[in-house]
Formats: structure tokens, sequence, C-alpha cells
């Protein structure tokens, strides 16, 4: 059997009994966040994960200039992060989103009442494909649908002059390496890629207790969190949201041989996208600095 059809389904598996528990408790309901309801990280990355796909798919979506430039410049990945990263604070999660204003994003896209719905549509669509339960789907789209104002064209909308605060990323005198990366859309398109080759690679799945343990998460959650956690290491804004290295992986047994191969295929990653030498020996340096507390007697 394949393994990645394996690691796939696993995680879908994993998704759908975290949402289809998450209110198996009604008296503790009041006591907790739609953020903890929704099954936290994992699961909220998960189902953006699908609902960024579909509206790929979706005929009256797909065909948006923006949308086109999404997938030419290889931004999907940075525009799965940040509306998991967005959803995830909205819903009172630890996440703070980095992202620009829903007004600075959409102002010139010309999203229309049509193109709204069929996105509804499709965030329909993916709740109910995890069994997301209709209360915590209901306080989902009431979060989506304070966003409308913003985002859909209904005449001029001069009430939407407004400016957005970004935070500095680095000066041009000494720019950080997260802006030399090209910031976070060409840093999320890397982990994308270098973690679905980590999930291909016969040594880090010949370890039985990574298989084990890739039933406890997502890989999109696991994408997201990587991402999180190299923009802040390299400067930007984000934060890191996840469990210590130490906590996630005192279980799985990481071994050198592993290590070194989780390496490997950082470096091959990295090279693929070209990124330039001095940028690969920081990102390294980053990355060795946690092999401590990942590798077991590391």
């Amino acid at each position: 059997m394949n393994l990645r059809i394996n690691m796939k389904w696993i995680g879908f598996l994993a998704v759908a009994a975290v949402f289809s528990g998450a209110s198996a408790q009604p008296t503790a309901i009041g006591k907790l966040t739609l953020y903890q309801r929704l099954g936290k990280i994992h699961a909220i990355a998960a189902v953006v994960d699908d609902f960024v796909d579909r509206m790929g798919q979706d005929r009256e979506l797909k065909n948006l200039p923006a949308m086109k430039e999404a997938v030419r410049n290889n931004h999907i990945a940075g525009l799965k992060y940040l509306i998991t990263e967005q959803l995830c604070e909205a819903s009172g999660g630890p996440q703070v989103y980095t992202g620009r204003s829903m007004f600075e994003v959409h102002k010139d896209m010309i999203i229309s009442e049509k193109q709204w719905k069929a996105a509804g549509e499709d965030l329909r669509a993916s709740l109910d494909k995890f069994k997301v339960p209709a209360e915590e789907q209901q306080e989902v789209f009431a979060i989506i649908q304070s966003t409308k104002r913003d985002i859909v064209i209904k005449g001029n909308r001069p009430h939407l002059v407004r400016a957005t605060k970004m935070k500095a990323v680095g000066s041009s005198e000494s720019p950080s390496l997260y802006v030399r990366l090209g910031q976070l859309h060409p840093i999320a398109a890397l982990i994308d890629d270098f973690v679905n080759t980590l999930l291909k690679d016969p040594v880090i799945l010949s370890n039985p207790k990574t298989i084990e343990g890739a039933s406890h998460i997502t890989v999109p959650g696991l994408k997201f969190l990587i991402i999180e956690q190299v923009c802040e290491a390299a400067g930007g804004p984000q934060r890191y949201t996840g469990r210590t290295m130490v906590e996630a992986h005192k279980d799985l047994g990481i071994s050198d041989k592993e290590w070194s191969a989780g390496g490997a295929d950082l470096i091959k990653t990295m090279n693929k996208f070209k990124i330039a030498k001095q940028e690969q020996d920081e990102l390294l340096v980053i990355v060795g600095s946690l092999k401590p507390q990942i590798v077991k007697g590391g």
C-alpha cells in the first residue's frame, strides 16, 4: 500500500475524529473557545487546506486574476497559511494574523456577490467533509460574514478608504533573513514542498513511531507550524504557537540517520527554489540549533 496515501488518510481520519467529537460533551461547550471546539490548529489548518483547494477548482473563482496570479507565483501555500492564521485568531486561538487588512487585499479584485456565495459554498463543503458540527459551522460563518463589507464590491465603497499598519520586518541597511527569503509567500512555498518531500522519504517513513505520531496531527497543521516557526526565527512578524521541540518529538525516537535525511530533503528543496548559499547556510544554522531538542541523544 502506498505510504503517501496512507499519510493523507491518516490525517483525514484524525481531523474527522477531532471535529466529530468536538461537541461530544455539551456541558463543557460554554467553557471552550470556538478554536478549541474546532480542534485547534491541526483541524483548522486541514479544513482551510481543503477549502482553498476547492476555490482553486471552482468555476466561479478559478479564473479570477488574483487566483491565477496566486497559482502562477506559487502563493497558494502562503494563502492557506494566512487564512488559517486569521481564522485561528478570530476563533480564540493563540495565533495573531500578520497579513494585510481584508480591504487592502481585496480592493482591486472586484469580488462580486456571486463569487462571495461560491466561496461560501466551498467553505460549507469543506466543513461538511470534516464533519464540523452545525453550531461551530454557524460561528465560523459569522466570522466570515463580518469581513464581507471589506471584500465584496457594492457601489463605490467610500467608507473603505483606510490605511493598514504593517509591522516592520527589516531595514534597507540590514534586511533580515525573512526579508531576504522573500517574506511569507516564498517561505510558505518552500516549507510546503519540503514537508511533501519529507513525508515521501523512505528513511523518515521507516520509523513506525513517526507513522503513529502522524495519526495525532494533520499535514496542513504541520506545515502551518513549521512556516510559523521558520518565519519567526528568520525575523518575520509571525510568532510560533506550537509545542516545544522537546515536547513534540520526545516519543518519536528520531535518529541521527533520520535527522540527516531530513536535512538532505531541506537542502534539496532549497536548491529547487534557488535559495542563495548565504541564506541556505543561515537557515541550516537555525534548523541545526534544534537538533539537541529533536534527536534522541542529540
